[in-house]
């Protein structure tokens, strides 16, 4: 997708927001549109931040932004966005919903429709009359779900560049940390570097 004559909608991405944001919007919303384009910029910080050149390269797309700044989304393409949105939380809700009834029926939903093979534009409008889910309590809202490591995982992924595996790079950074739980961080280290490859497509 292009965002104007001379900038892709990926080289806005790089440009304007930061990667944690971009990996935020996509966990959120993995079929919405422009999700294509997220994956693609993820998948360019992540060669431009291994080879060193991330910041030169986010200034000089910066400096072809136009001076009118963010683009602006239609008001229907935005009720639209927030609606699905909307539909998409009662699902996931449901899919973990403490009435076991109501878990059977929505998981048997996901499995009917093959929901795992397709986007939230394919369907929205099935989702968009189901029950309202019942909720267990307060969650973690932390998204993704590696903001809090972010600093880490970035250290892991050049260590990963440099040969190491996944388990050798989140054994490496959990022993910076002194801690006695080390192979349990490394542990969760190493998941939630997974995690984050896989958002990348």
């Amino acid at each position: 997708m292009m965002y104007d004559d001379h900038l892709s909608y990926a080289d806005y991405l790089i440009a304007q927001i930061d990667e944690i944001e971009i990996e935020a919007s996509l966990w959120r919303h993995p079929g919405e549109m422009g999700s294509d384009d997220e994956r693609e910029a993820l998948r360019r910080i992540d060669r431009l931040k291994i080879a060193g050149t991330y910041d030169n390269e986010r200034k000089r797309l910066a400096d072809l932004v136009p001076s009118t700044g963010i683009a602006q989304p239609s008001q229907k393409w935005l009720q639209y966005a927030e609606r699905a949105s909307q539909v998409w939380e009662n699902f996931k809700a449901g899919l973990n919903s403490p009435d076991p009834d109501q878990q059977k029926r929505f998981r048997a939903l996901y499995e009917t429709e093959s929901m795992g093979e397709k986007s939230l534009g394919e369907v929205v409008h099935i989702l968009s009359v189901l029950e309202p889910a019942r909720r267990r309590g307060k969650r973690p809202n932390a998204i993704p779900p590696w903001r809090n490591v972010f600093e880490q995982l970035d250290t892991m992924r050049l260590e990963i560049a440099s040969g190491e595996t996944i388990a050798q790079a989140a054994r490496s950074v959990a022993a910076t940390g002194g801690s006695d739980l080390e192979n349990h961080r490394a542990d969760y280290l190493a998941r939630l570097y997974s995690d984050r490859v896989a958002l990348r497509g």
